[in-house]
């Protein structure tokens, strides 16, 4: 049964839903109406003639008969009783006919209207009625329809029930031409055929995943002809993706749930028809979600749509507790990134806020009543008029008219008012929401209709042509930048112009990327390189900043083992089953457990290959096509360097997506705002410019094809000259990634300097003096150790592939010899270091970990000897209870009590930040990194573990050091 109950749902028996319907007499009535001249009082010359059709639905309470406040993040949450009636015209008087009642038996539901440029078809979701509401094997699922003005018509646009019932649609938008719909539906079709080729050791059915909140199954982007055919997915984000939109330059505009790592908010996207170039368009800082004055709700941005003049029009309300309605506004989303952030452009060029209300009245959104109302839809005519067709929800409140003398209260509804408003008892209810015509700039609103108790209206339109603008197709295969060789890969390629530019406004780089620099010397001498090249006394801070960067190439200068940032890791997510989706035979219910430190928030996560940095900072690498990944940037040893990237990438086969840098929020007390990033329009230019001149020599450099230095041409950056060198040499290293670490000094001349000393880190072979391998499992399999494909994956378990090493021979230095409660004659001792390293399964705190797993990532307390038994460390005080008041015996006296000595305490020593905030990777290399702990003095561990190991273990700790990463190992925790 779906998850929302209505009082107003009657069972009734089996019977066929039809897929098509047609309605009598109404195409009839509809053009006998139109013909009328319009002289009602009341009456829109306007919009008379043309159709209004729009929503009545149940409004949802639950088995209490207590309002249930709609949640912007469950869009298929549905009440039986809602239906779609259409009006001759935009006044109170004219009948209203019900399109669908024949389909849904006043027991299903309907939402999302729209239009077809021609004004003569309807796009709509319809659910239609639950005939077994105890049984959720078979629950109905949202359906895309279409009503036809000119035959009357109601039909379901997938003709096949086993397409039809894959997963619910919703939002459909016709596309400019009225040929294709794209529209929002959780059946996840491409992510659902990726499932069934990545190459595990633990397989994986096909599945619609959960949202990041796990909800409801998140509902992303498809498109399908108009028929119902050819639907493909174009969009992979790992939460909801909704109310898709044309902008009048050929993108899809939409709004995105940003959830990654509970990030929790809903901003404004934009992608072309086939998936390719998907960006971040308005609002994806938090400035542009706040509430003046109220610190523990945000604003989110639904159903956006563009006004004639660019600016988009929305609604902005909280995720929940507004009774479904929010303000109307109009945002300058092609001069703002932000509330208060323009376009790089526009800097200094305009002052004002990039959002003005449209209606009138202030909503506080604090809990206190909307005296000016609600607004739960709207619908621009874009007539040359300001007039928009909303749903308006009047506020109504209810007060306790026995004066709080009655039990229980007698609650009577008035309007929001004086004095009503001023009673202590006032709590708003529900606002009844009507239909009414409002005219932004007149300020007036006129009634079209009126709705009934239990009941509220929204999602009006007009069927009326409009002009709509063309809509971009996305990358076709004779374009330039398509790439035939790729798509038969499954590949697309992630193209970053240099890491180190952290888009932080000033222009200048200064040799570090977060916390890992440069060293000072070397920086002194690029710096004095750059003093020494032509003009170098009329560069601008950027000018200096691309010729610092561009010296970067030079090994005499910079050596690679000096660089801050030498690889990169392609992270992808991993999709979580519904505990009870029917369409799996035995679905995994998994406790918060399986995800161990970082639980459900960091989620679970698969690696997907490394590639190398090169010394510019630019890079260019093959990623899947059709997943949801984001990259972390390395060091040396394979730690990731900085936060997490927290927002979900993809790329089409074939396609290239291209980034200027990574994204930095600027320090300091006063930060200035964010620059905008990943909005191609709205960018600063590239801080690396590339090869300054055609024919551009890098010095000190030697091509193995033609024993010359590398060449580039202008803007080049390095990665594009190596992998171009490479092509033509049909070596695809540089943008072919690997499951392993893998370095090789493809730049410096080896006639002049002495290239950099290569180095791997494999999971599988034999360890040589330049490859360190593993002697445990590897967390691969086998085919993707020799040849990476887009289907390799790197799946990480604690207590398959991190336990292992810590029980690995090493003689004297084994981990478990000394880090374990026993000795080696079975005597207990105390675990070196208070910290036990052993597989005893269950933990004594948590019977879904083992021991190790707890005593790496959580506070522990001390313990010692007491006989040949280990205890805690433990103290005697006076005993309270729990309110703190002293417990005395019957004489009076206060009794004590042994508690563990909260003086010594064990602090983990893994942290799911990261491998380099890690003290554990300090203490293995003797290396102060990101902990902020200082090394302690005791048994020197550096050596102990190989680099593949200390490899594993930061791959693992990068990506959330996770319990499982797979939600179907049977080993997994599980309810």
């Amino acid at each position: 049964m779906r998850n929302i109950i209505s009082n107003f749902f009657i069972a009734r028996s089996a019977r066929r839903i039809p897929q098509i319907i047609q309605i009598p007499l109404l195409v009839a009535a509809v053009s006998l109406l139109a013909s009328c001249d319009g002289t009602e009082t009341g009456s829109d010359p306007g919009i008379q003639t043309f159709p209004v059709v729009y929503v009545k639905r149940t409004i949802q309470v639950d088995n209490q008969g207590d309002f249930i406040q709609p949640d912007l993040r469950r869009p298929t949450a549905s009440a039986p009783g809602g239906d779609i009636y259409i009006k001759s015209r935009a006044t109170v008087s004219a009948p209203a006919v019900n399109l669908t009642a024949a389909i849904t038996n006043l027991q299903g539901d309907v939402k999302d209207l729209d239009v077809s440029s021609d004004g003569k078809t309807l796009v709509f979701s319809l659910l239609t009625e639950d005939l077994t509401p105890n049984d959720n094997s078979d629950n109905p699922k949202w359906d895309i329809y279409t009503y036809s003005l000119e035959t009357g018509i109601v039909s379901r646009v997938i003709p096949s029930d086993i397409i039809a019932g894959e997963g619910d649609d919703i939002a459909p938008y016709f596309l400019p031409n009225n040929n294709k719909i794209v529209f929002s539906s959780n059946r996840q079709k491409q992510s659902r055929a990726v499932l069934l080729n990545e190459k595990l050791n633990v397989s994986k059915p096909q599945f619609s995943a959960q949202d990041e909140d796990n909800r409801e199954k998140a509902l992303v982007l498809h498109v399908m002809d108009a028929d119902g055919s050819n639907i493909e997915q174009i969009s992979f984000n790992q939460s909801h993706d909704l109310d898709p939109v044309v902008l009048s330059n050929g993108r899809i505009l939409f709004s995105r749930w940003d959830n990654m790592n509970r990030n929790d908010a809903i901003n404004l996207y934009t992608i072309l028809q086939d998936g390719s170039d998907l960006q971040p368009y308005y609002g994806t800082h938090d400035e542009s979600h706040a509430i003046p004055n109220v610190s523990n709700n945000s604003l989110q941005f639904i159903k956006p749509r563009e006004m004639p003049d660019g600016r988009i029009m929305l609604l902005q309300l909280p995720f929940s507790g507004t009774f479904a309605g929010g303000e109307i506004v109009a945002i300058d989303a092609e001069n703002f990134v932000d509330l208060n952030q323009p376009t790089t452009a526009n800097m200094g060029a305009v002052s004002a806020s990039a959002v003005q209300k449209v209606t009138v009245g202030s909503l506080k959104f604090d809990g206190s009543p909307a005296a000016g109302g609600r607004y739960s839809s709207f619908y621009p005519l874009n007539d040359g008029t300001s007039r928009i067709l909303v749903s308006k929800g009047l506020c109504q409140i209810e007060i306790d008219t026995s004066g709080g003398t009655a039990t229980p209260p007698t609650l009577e509804p008035r309007p929001c008012l004086e004095p009503y408003l001023s009673d202590p008892t006032a709590n708003e209810t529900y606002p009844s929401y009507g239909i009414w015509l409002y005219d932004s700039s007149e300020l007036t609103e006129k009634p079209v209709e009126i709705v009934e108790s239990g009941k509220f209206l929204s999602d009006a339109v007009v069927m009326r042509p409009y002009l709509r603008a063309t809509v971009d197709l996305g990358k076709s295969d004779t374009d330039p930048n398509f790439d035939l060789t790729l798509e038969s890969e499954d590949v697309g390629l992630l193209n970053i112009r240099s890491i180190y530019d952290l888009g932080v406004g000033d222009g200048v780089f200064n040799g570090c990327f977060f916390n890992e620099c440069l060293p000072t010397a070397t920086i002194t001498a690029i710096n004095n390189a750059v003093t020494a090249l032509p003009g170098s006394t009329n560069f601008t801070p950027q000018q200096r900043t691309a010729a610092f960067i561009r010296l970067m190439g030079d090994p005499a200068l910079v050596p690679a083992n000096d660089l801050p940032a030498r690889f990169i890791r392609i992270v992808k997510a991993v999709g979580l089953p519904n505990r009870r989706d029917p369409d799996l035979a035995n679905p995994p219910d998994l406790t918060g457990r399986a995800f161990g430190r970082g639980g459900r928030r960091l989620g679970m996560k698969e690696v997907v290959g490394y590639s190398p940095i090169q010394p510019d900072g630019s890079i260019i690498v093959k990623v899947p096509a059709n997943i949801a990944f984001y990259f972390e940037i390395l060091d040396k040893d394979a730690r990731r360097i900085g936060p997490r990237h927290e927002n979900w990438l993809q790329v089409k086969a074939g396609d290239t997506l291209k980034c200027t840098g990574c994204h930095s929020h600027p320090g300091g007390t006063n930060p200035p705002l964010a620059l905008p990033h990943g909005r191609i329009n709205a960018e600063a230019a590239a801080l690396n410019s590339g090869a300054p001149a055609d024919g551009f020599n890098y010095p000190n450099t030697q091509d193995p094809a033609t024993t010359a230095p590398y060449f580039a041409n202008a803007g080049d950056t390095m990665a594009e000259v190596l992998s171009r060198a490479q092509g033509a040499q049909s070596v695809t290293t540089s943008i072919t990634p690997s499951v392993n670490i893998e370095f090789r000094d493809f730049w410096t001349d080896p006639l002049t300097l002495t290239p950099t000393a290569s180095f791997s880190s494999v999971y599988t072979g034999i360890s040589t003096a330049e490859v360190s391998s593993l002697t445990t499992p590897s967390p691969n399999v086998a085919a993707c150790e020799a040849n990476w494909d887009s289907t390799c994956r790197t799946v990480i378990n604690y207590q398959e592939h991190i336990q292992p090493i810590w029980e690995v021979d090493r003689a004297v230095n084994t981990c478990t010899s000394c880090h374990a409660p026993v000795n080696g004659a079975s005597a207990a001792m105390v675990p070196a270091a208070q910290l036990d390293l052993t597989a005893t399964d269950p933990s004594d705190e948590e019977n879904q970990h083992i021991e190790s797993y707890r005593e790496l990532f959580f506070n522990d307390n001390f313990q010692e000897l007491n006989g040949n038994t280990l205890v805690d460390t433990l103290i005697t005080r006076p005993a309270v209870d729990e309110n703190g008041n002293p417990v005395l015996d019957q004489n009076g006296v206060q009794l004590t009590e042994q508690v563990p000595d909260p003086s010594l305490r064990l602090s983990p020593s893994m942290s799911a930040n990261g491998a380099r905030v890690s003290y554990f990777m300090e203490k293995m290399t003797g290396v102060e990194l990101d902990a902020g702990r200082t090394i302690s003095g005791t048994t020197n561990h550096v050596g102990m573990l190989t680099r593949a190991e200390l490899r594993l273990i930061s791959e693992y700790l990068d990506i959330g050091g996770q319990y499982f990463n797979n939600p179907f190992d049977p080993a997994a925790p599980s309810n």
